[in-house]
């Protein structure tokens, strides 16, 4: 359990933060002055301090000690500018008073970035899911709270982020409570006074019929407008006492939006006796793997299939995904995984997370379309379009060893990865304009938005170099100056140098070579050479480039240290890792265009971390 250090100079505060945070955290009281108590030492066993931001002194210690990575400092400021003066920094955080409940919890969870504690898997259901109340299907503590709220008669809210199971865990707490004969389900997007009406006329029918108070289930509540949420609450006033146990489910945080006064309180207290959270699957990365199991075991009787397994490699993509969809996606993901499949042993790339890639993958499949490439004098082997990685392979094998036959798989491997990226890109894109709508979670939005901004950058600028590469034919040769290039295409990356703080010098005397050489792709091969090269030149030295009078260019620079990888391992080196993508391949096809042009693309390491970059032109 994660401790927390309140040393706030209220009693009241620190009271009030205790009482909020108490069960979920271990919390340790200084009540003492600041004269008589020593910051360092206190703090050495909190994971986290939270503090009032009125003394100099404690204020300025915990701030150099969350500036150190020791631990993470939550303050409480009096006002928005002594906030504004103190936040910033991941492991740091300001709360102006008076804050809400709400407020205080979320800002706790951030700073600390709580993870689940591994387990082990449990024992697969036998056949169907059986209860929802259960782990994996809902965590070990909102398990341990479903089971003590089964038996007992008050409205539960359940609520959690969408697709986190709510209708099946109430579902299930209907069925295990006992005398319940019937349940009338309302659904809070049709909440109106005519549909309110004939509910209440359902209501009485059920009850002569059966003789017992029928439960109420009432789902969707964060959809209720404010005049559906009156007309609610008098329903519920005038039906008391006429139904048995009250159960609602919301795919948002209620309480947050009665803080912010867009939710009933007296309809949210009335619902909310208990609150059973669901929490999001990416906050139960740990249980994915249980969770994943869980289900390939209740799919797998009704698909005539053994015992399913998943590779690591299975699993490790299934917990790296962002689960939008929560328990319902990864279900459904299980479910077509293995109907599409048919077989026990499901390895990464057997995960069927699309069904519009599944349906493009099934096209090709059909269409038996085959690319013939011959490498190095092989004979012509038919490779389906579908299949990247034996294109990538063949790729890799021609490229490696000079030879020209592997353009023809290259500027097929380019086109479809352009193709499998565009769609998750656009998926993406949508995600992102949809958070607003569907996310009450503002840190989670926050933290999506920053990880999406880069990536969707990222993947547009990796779509257009591959693009335009494969709308190059073959080279049209002509006279140009290759200086002339060369500084075009420095004023392209200025931006790019001035954020990393390079700067580039000049050497050598053959600036006013001409080359013969197809201008656009001659462009094309320096600008993403210098990109490539770039990203790898440590920050604040000088990239060197030198023109020699037999059309060659050289690009000398100092690489930042041994956490990035040379360049030239991505010329010489089958192993390169699979994990590093848009240098080596910017780099791949700017030595297939100089090739391609009768020139000549070479790398060396001078030293340890200086290398040289070395393009050979054709001259006039």
């Amino acid at each position: 359990m994660k401790r927390i250090l309140l040393i706030d100079l209220s009693p009241a505060v620190r009271e009030t933060v205790a009482l909020l945070l108490a069960g979920d955290y271990e919390l340790i009281r200084c009540d003492s002055a600041p004269e008589s108590f020593s910051l360092t030492d206190g703090a050495a066993g909190a994971d986290l301090v939270i503090a009032g931001a009125g003394h100099v002194a404690w204020t300025a210690e915990l701030a150099r000690l969350a500036a150190r990575g020791k631990l993470a400092v939550l303050f409480l400021a009096e006002s928005n500018g002594v906030a504004k003066s103190l936040a910033g920094g991941e492991r740091l955080g300001c709360l102006v008073k008076p804050f809400t409940p709400y407020d205080l919890k979320a800002a706790v969870e951030r700073l600390l970035n709580r993870t689940s504690v591994s387990a082990p898997a449990p024992t697969a259901p036998s056949a169907a899911p059986g209860s929802y109340l259960e782990f994996p299907f809902v965590s070990r503590p909102t398990a341990h709270l479903a089971r003590r709220f089964t038996p007992i008669s008050l409205p539960v809210l359940i609520w959690g982020e969408l697709g986190c199971g709510q209708d099946r865990v109430a579902r299930s707490l209907l069925g295990g409570a006992a005398n319940i004969n019937a349940a009338l389900s309302l659904n809070g997007v049709d909440v109106g006074a005519d549909y309110l009406k004939q509910k209440r006329s359902e209501l009485t029918a059920e009850r002569s019929a059966s003789g017992a108070r029928p439960a109420i289930l009432i789902e969707g509540l964060e959809r209720l407008s404010l005049s559906g949420q009156s007309m609610l609450l008098n329903f519920l006033d005038e039906v008391e006492g006429s139904h048995g146990r009250l159960l609602a489910t919301a795919n948002a945080d209620l309480l947050e939006r009665v803080y912010r006064g867009d939710f009933l309180d007296r309809l949210y207290y009335k619902v909310a006796t208990l609150t059973l959270p669901l929490a999001p699957l990416r906050e139960r990365r740990a249980d994915i793997p249980a969770l994943a199991r869980w289900f390939a075991a209740a799919h797998a009787a009704g698909l005539g299939l053994d015992k399913i397994r998943f590779t690591t490699a299975a699993l490790d993509r299934l917990c790296d995904y962002l689960w939008f969809g929560n328990a319902n996606e990864i279900d459904v993901v299980i479910a077509r995984t293995l109907a599409i499949h048919g077989k026990a042993r499901i390895d990464a790339a057997d995960l069927v997370f699309d069904v519009a890639a599944l349906s493009d993958a099934a096209a090709l499949s059909e269409s038996g379309a085959t690319v013939e490439s011959t490498l190095n004098g092989a004979e012509k082997t038919a490779v389906p379009q579908s299949s990247l990685i034996a294109i990538a392979d063949s790729l890799e094998a021609g490229v490696s060893k000079g030879v020209a036959g592997g353009a023809p798989a290259l500027r097929l491997l380019v086109h479809e990865l352009a193709h499998e990226l565009k769609n998750p890109m656009v998926t993406i894109k949508t995600f992102a304009q949809l958070l607003a709508e569907r996310y009450d979670d503002a840190s989670f939005r926050a933290r999506f938005q920053d990880v999406v901004d880069g990536d969707i950058e990222r993947m547009d600028e990796l779509l257009k170099v591959m693009t335009e590469f494969a709308g190059f034919d073959q080279p049209r040769k002509n006279s140009v100056a290759l200086k002339e290039y060369l500084h075009s295409t420095l004023k392209a990356i200025h931006d790019d140098c001035a954020k990393r703080q390079v700067r580039v010098g000049w050497k050598g005397n053959g600036q006013g070579v001409k080359i013969m050489a197809d201008a656009a792709q001659l462009q094309y091969a320096l600008k993403n050479t210098m990109l490539a090269v770039l990203s790898q030149t440590q920050m604040g030295s000088e990239i060197e480039l030198a023109l020699g009078k037999r059309g060659s260019l050289t690009i000398s620079y100092l690489r930042e240290g041994e956490r990035i990888r040379s360049l030239a391992n991505y010329l010489s080196d089958a192993s390169a890792p699979e994990t590093e993508n848009i240098i080596p391949l910017r780099i791949m096809l700017a030595r297939e265009i100089v090739e391609r042009s009768g020139g000549r693309f070479g790398m060396d390491q001078t030293d340890g971390h200086r290398e040289v970059v070395t393009m050979e032109f054709p001259v006039v």
